[in-house]
């Protein structure tokens, strides 16, 4: 391959990778959308926000094969119906409140995503 192939072949690899996220503004209240993320901001500590995402996950029929939690941050992650991969981010923020970021799929689903924290906010009430 050329230098010019490699150098964009690289670029691409960089863009899809998730590794550059480009801000849009807010879906709704609370929520933003990223490229490939989908981020909300639950007033609940980690913990309980964590099993409220595993018990919306468990509604879902996602197969979960990793998850793990401790009182400042989380992670899950699933295959969805079709072997769609999905990753759950839980992270504690400065005023005690628990930000919940979602990506499914490699580009990101937004409509997964949107009804996976719909169904996380159900569960806490």
């Amino acid at each position: 391959m050329t230098k010019r192939a490699l150098t964009l072949l690289a670029f691409v690899a960089i863009a899809l990778s998730g590794c550059m996220q480009f801000q849009r503004k807010p879906a709704s209240e609370g929520v933003t959308l990223y490229a490939w993320i989908v981020e909300k901001t639950y007033s609940t500590d980690v913990l309980t926000t964590y099993a409220a995402a595993l018990a919306a996950l468990r509604d879902a029929d996602v197969d979960v094969y990793l998850k793990r939690a401790d009182a400042t941050s989380g992670r899950i992650e699933g295959s969805l119906a079709g072997g769609k991969r999905l990753r759950i981010s839980l992270h504690v923020t400065e005023d005690n409140r628990t930000r919940v970021s979602i990506r499914a799929g490699f580009f990101g689903d937004r409509d997964i995503s949107l009804f996976l924290l719909e169904r996380i906010r159900e569960r806490l009430g």
